[in-house]
């Protein structure tokens, strides 16, 4: 099965090239987002192709597997980081609700991404089993 990493990069650029989120939370971010990203709804009809393709998961999935799946999990970790640093801010400033969920939604796709480049690259996902 291959991956359109065409595709996955130029989602990867459109995210990294989006300069100055913290001068887009002081701002209208959802105008902002829909200028420079794709949007919240893309976002998860991607994470649905990306899903069909790597099939259900049966186990919770450790990160790791293939050298592609690795650099997603550790994207996704700092994703994750940044998220909830957001939320740890919205108890003190006015925050977008969009930003938290744009953050929520970009780690999911990076999930995605790392099972599907598992799948392209005949690495199994790495699973959690207790002991």
């Amino acid at each position: 099965m291959s991956i359109d990493r065409d595709a996955i990069y130029k989602r990867i650029r459109r995210v990294r090239n989006y300069r100055n989120p913290y001068e887009s939370i002081a701002q209208n971010m959802e105008n902002k987002m829909k200028k420079t990203t794709w949007s919240i709804t893309d976002i998860e009809k991607d994470i649905d192709r990306l899903t069909d393709m790597a099939g259900p998961m049966t186990a919770f999935v450790l990160p790791g597997g293939s050298p592609g799946a690795a650099f997603a999990h550790v994207a996704r970790t700092v994703c994750r980081r940044a998220e909830r640093q957001v939320v740890l801010l919205s108890h003190g400033e006015i925050i977008d609700p969009h930003v938290v969920e744009y953050l929520n939604r970009l780690g999911d796709w990076l999930f995605a991404v790392a099972r599907a480049e598992n799948v392209a690259a005949g690495v199994t996902d790495i699973e959690w089993r207790p002991r």
